[in-house]
């Protein structure tokens, strides 16, 4: 079998995963602003044997640049889209505005877990999706991520200061960087938890609850939380596999 190469372009960070078989054989992931940088050591990437890129991107500039990159390298690329077979059933009202992430997410979760199922991808912004047990995806939630809360206090705002957020801050904070930072993990965090609970509400039994993204911290409080760090690239896998004889 032929490796696959799996590509998930967001807006903060890019990440690439190459499945040999059923198994992870590389793994890199970088700041998104440093592609140029990294050029070097994706060549890693180009080995024998590496016949597709399956990519996922919600950053159009940055995308840009990785298919011409792999254009050069012999590489196709297969984009994931709502107009691909799918695992699961979309029920979205624009099904073309559906995030090629969240479809990825939902694939792989679809994949990986039976019955009720949250997903939860936490990253420049977070999104919680509902996927019951007949494989149906009922709709989400979309919220801004820590970072995204953080800096925007300071973009709208004439006083308060861009920080870096800290994820350890005591409650309550005692000067202004502390009050943003406590403001926005517990805001995060106690977001999360009423979202799970009325996603819980909905479904009227007890969802799995499966977690993926950068922002790993925002879950060490949430209970009975599956976090799978690859789950958008198993997705990006599973979908390509359902759709092969058609772009090979």
């Amino acid at each position: 079998m032929k490796n696959i190469l799996t590509v998930n372009i967001g807006n903060t960070s890019c990440s690439f995963v190459v499945f040999s078989s059923n198994n992870i054989s590389f793994e890199m992931k970088f700041p998104s602003k440093d592609f140029q940088k990294r050029k070097q050591d994706l060549d890693k990437i180009n080995k024998p044997g590496l016949a597709i890129g399956v990519i996922s991107s919600v950053n159009p500039v940055l995308e840009k640049m990785i298919r011409t990159y792999f254009s050069k390298k012999n590489i196709k690329t297969f984009q994931i889209s709502y107009k691909n077979k799918l695992n699961f059933k979309n029920k979205y009202i624009e099904p073309g505005k559906l995030g090629s992430d969240r479809i990825a997410n939902l694939a792989g979760a679809t994949d990986l877990f039976k019955g009720d199922r949250i997903i939860i991808d936490s990253g420049t912004a977070i999104t919680i999706d509902g996927l019951n047990s007949d494989n149906k995806f009922i709709g989400g939630i979309i919220i801004p991520g820590r970072i995204l809360q953080s800096r925007s206090l300071h973009s709208f705002t004439k006083l308060l200061p861009e920080i870096n957020l800290d994820l350890n801050v005591k409650f309550p904070g005692l000067n202004t960087k502390e009050c943003i930072s406590a403001g926005v993990n517990f805001q995060a965090e106690f977001g999360v938890k009423g979202i799970i609970k009325e996603f819980k509400k909905y479904f009227k039994t007890n969802p799995k609850i499966i977690a993926t993204g950068g922002d790993i911290s925002i879950f060490n409080n949430i209970k009975n939380i599956k976090y799978i760090n690859n789950l958008t690239h198993f997705g990006l896998r599973k979908i390509y596999q359902l759709n092969k004889n058609k772009f090979v």
